[in-house]
């Protein structure tokens, strides 16, 4: 025992110093020192405290220890008053008290005392404890705004960090745009959908929260105005679902579920009823067709109610055709207490046949056109069947029909330049325009190689940004087509430039309206320009063309040929049955610097311009010649060589054994605009041709789209119109 150690230690130095004392007085002893006695640490119950905050919220799910402070002697052991939880516990560790575990239940603040206990006392502390979740804690999100366009899709996902909590619940302030909304799912926050209406630019504060606080973080978001609907049909986002059908769909066969993709049978469409009743109230048709009552409604389609799930197919009741049914459906549907709105699309089976074309639609079903990849995905809704043409080299042959249904917009040509291609088929535009199409050198046809078989009519080109040529046909037709825009030729020492190259076979209503930007050639030799045709065969059907444009060249003095004109590069241009009930009217404006006395400057032919036998000046005769414009005493529209050989601005007299004095075949613009002085076989029931007293005269069904009131793209044959003779005017007047 310690006490009776310390008595025993006291009579032992007792005795030690009884016997220093003993001996005689005169015998000195060394002097010695006592030392002190050892202090005597007294046993002491134990002092609890804690250090920091006596009120505690702990985190679920993560190891929780909480050590208390002990200034006094050990614990021999600890209590915990009133109970904790079961995942807690409070135990001994290390000579003072400590509270631990993994609490995995939510519980209130509670205040515990914890009493350490040894052999002199105890000692108390009291804290206040309660378990939550640990609070949410955002990422940080992009300080620039989200900017969303026209029916674009938004997806915004708010991000946690590590040590975050999990999110029970999301608000935002202020209210998104319309059509955007907030949801939760698995305790993430997320934005998301397509806006509807246009919004400014507003910053949004994204909270979220759960039983252990919340935390924020804002964004913003500008949505730009949001333009109508222009695709085919009713606007898709209008409905709850969309679903399609194709032509090649039979009910008869076996049941026909409405899908959501065509070219997947397997996508139906499932949509969740919540009860009773389940049935089709209406169908509006794009045919202008609305059907209510049940027997006409059963006609088409009918619902298929799965009653294990409550889920709801909508069946076709009867193939549809493309051709003599409507395109789009909208169907009401009540669902239990749910109405819902479905709308169908229709799609086109096509072939590729005269009958059923391939339909084009936009600039990249265009593109998918000359790639020979004729898919579903690239050519709207349409499916394509082209029998057994597998690939891309198999699919454009001599019998494929191609057509447009509607003007089409090319600018992104500017970016990835339209490359020519080899047509073998037939493309008929129906009268529409491909506008702004940005071609390479070859231009938009070339088929020069071999290719006998190509065939383009009634189609427009519209603002064409060229190189020296367009289409190029070794052997083909080509039936109402106009091209307006602008050439910019490659220099080279032998150029040949025109809209139309190497044409054969049957030709008629060609409008050209294009300013060449030839500029100054520093080196030249041969230079063939024809604002309609250039560099055409020996043999073809030659009916009717309009050329209205301009020419700027600055022409060196040292070249072989230079001809400019409507027509140029070919043989002798005599009369034959090749050129029937023709009209060729070549009204360009010339802005040519240069001389010499190969330099041919206007006119119809590359070289001379032959007449039968008669009177010139008989209105039996199909041909007629316009003066100039500016120059009322020069005929520009004779061939070349006839018209001026020595190129003094005068019509010539028998400059050539096979040529005719031309003189009196030219009229002036006054003469023109009467029709007493300007008839003939043109205005004949068969003509292409109609002349009215004071107009010009036009080509019957001619394309003029620069012509104010009359209008090719709407009109089979918009008579006479009121004609502008400058690519100049066409630039600066409506």
């Amino acid at each position: 025992m310690k006490i009776n150690g310390l008595l025993l230690l006291l009579t032992i130095s007792g005795a030690i110093a009884i016997q220093g004392c003993g001996g005689s007085d005169d015998k000195t002893e060394p002097s010695s020192t006592t030392p002190p006695p050892p202090v005597v640490q007294q046993p002491k119950k134990p002092e609890l405290s804690i250090t920091g905050e006596s009120t505690l919220t702990i985190p679920l799910n993560q190891l929780f220890t909480l050590e208390f402070n002990n200034t006094g002697d050990a614990v021999e052991s600890c209590t915990i008053s009133p109970q904790l939880p079961s995942d807690l516990k409070s135990q001994k560790i290390g000579g003072t008290c400590v509270v631990l575990g993994t609490p995995t239940q939510a519980f209130e603040a509670t205040t515990y005392t914890v009493t350490g206990i040894n052999d002199v006392g105890n000692s108390q502390v009291e804290f206040t404890m309660g378990a939550n979740h640990p609070a949410p804690l955002l990422a940080s999100l992009p300080a620039e705004p989200f900017e969303l366009n026209d029916r674009q899709q938004f997806h915004l996902e708010i991000l946690t960090l590590s040590d975050s909590g999990f999110i029970t619940d999301c608000t935002i302030s202020p209210a998104l745009p319309s059509g955007i909304g907030l949801s939760m799912d698995n305790g993430v926050c997320s934005i998301a959908g397509m806006p509807t209406a246009g919004s400014p630019l507003t910053e949004y504060t994204v909270t979220a929260t759960n039983s252990g606080g919340s935390d924020s973080v804002s964004f913003s978001i500008i949505v730009n105005e949001i333009s109508q609907y222009t695709g085919d049909g009713p606007d898709p986002f209008a409905f709850d679902y969309v679903a399609v059908v194709s032509e090649n769909d039979k009910p008869s066969t076996s049941p026909v579920s409405l899908r959501t993709e065509i070219a997947d049978i397997d996508s139906t469409l499932y949509i969740q009823s919540s009860g009773f009743p389940n049935l089709i109230s209406q169908v509006r048709t794009s045919n202008n067709q609305n059907f209510t009552e049940p027997s006409d409604i059963a006609q088409l389609f009918e619902l298929f109610v799965d009653p294990s799930t409550g889920e709801v197919e909508v069946r076709l009741q009867k193939q549809l055709n493309f051709e003599t049914d409507a395109a789009f459906y909208e169907i009401d549907l009540q669902l239990g207490d749910d109405e819902q709105t479905l709308l169908v699309r229709l799609y086109d089976l096509q072939k590729g046949t005269e009958a059923e074309p391939l339909t084009i639609s936009s600039y990249s079903e265009l593109v998918s056109f000359a790639q020979g990849h004729f898919v579903s995905e690239a050519i709207g809704f349409d499916e394509i069947q082209l029998g057994g043409h597998e690939n891309s080299q198999q699919q454009n042959v001599d019998n494929l029909f191609v057509s447009l249904d509607r003007d089409i917009d090319a600018t992104m040509s500017k970016d990835s330049l339209w490359s020519a291609i080899a047509l073998h088929g037939t493309i008929n535009g129906r009268h529409h325009v491909i506008q702004n199409l940005h071609v390479d050198t070859l231009g938009f046809v070339n088929n020069i190689n071999n290719v006998q078989n190509g065939k383009i009519k009634n189609i427009g080109f519209d603002n064409v940004k060229m190189k020296s040529q367009f289409i190029s046909m070794s052997k083909g037709r080509i039936d109402t087509l106009y091209i307006s825009g602008i050439a910019t030729p490659e220099h080279a020492t032998n150029m040949r430039v025109a809209p139309i190259r190497a044409a054969q076979d049957a030709i008629r209503k060609v409008y050209t309206n294009i300013y060449f930007d030839i500029g100054h050639i520093n080196s030249l030799n041969r230079l063939e320009l024809g604002s309609i045709f250039s560099g055409i065969a020996s043999f073809f059907f030659f009916e009717s063309a309009y050329s209205n444009g301009a020419v700027n060249a600055s022409i060196p003095s040292n070249f072989s040929t230079v001809s400019i004109g409507g027509l140029v590069g070919f043989p002798t241009f005599s009369y034959s049955e090749r050129f029937r009930e023709s009209l060729f009217l070549s009204a360009i404006d010339f802005q040519i610097q240069g001389t010499g006395d190969r330099l041919f400057v206007g006119g119809l032919a590359g070289k001379h311009i032959q007449y039968p036998d008669g009177d010139t000046t008989s209105n039996d005769y199909r041909w007629r010649f316009v003066t100039d414009r500016n120059a009322p005493e020069i005929i520009r529209h004779v061939g070349n060589y006839d018209r001026d050989g020595n190129n003094d601005g005068m019509a010539d007299e028998n400059t050539t054994d096979t040529g005719r004095d031309m003189s009196g075949a030219g009229i002036s613009e006054v003469q023109l605009k009467q029709a007493a002085t300007f008839t003939g076989k043109w205005i004949e029931a068969d003509s292409h041709f109609d002349i009215t007293n004071g107009e010009y005269p036009v080509l019957k069904g001619m394309p003029y789209p620069h012509t104010e009131g009359a209008s090719w793209l709407t009109h089979e044959d918009p008579g006479i119109a009121h004609q502008r003779a400058t690519y100049n005017d066409y630039l600066t007047k409506p």
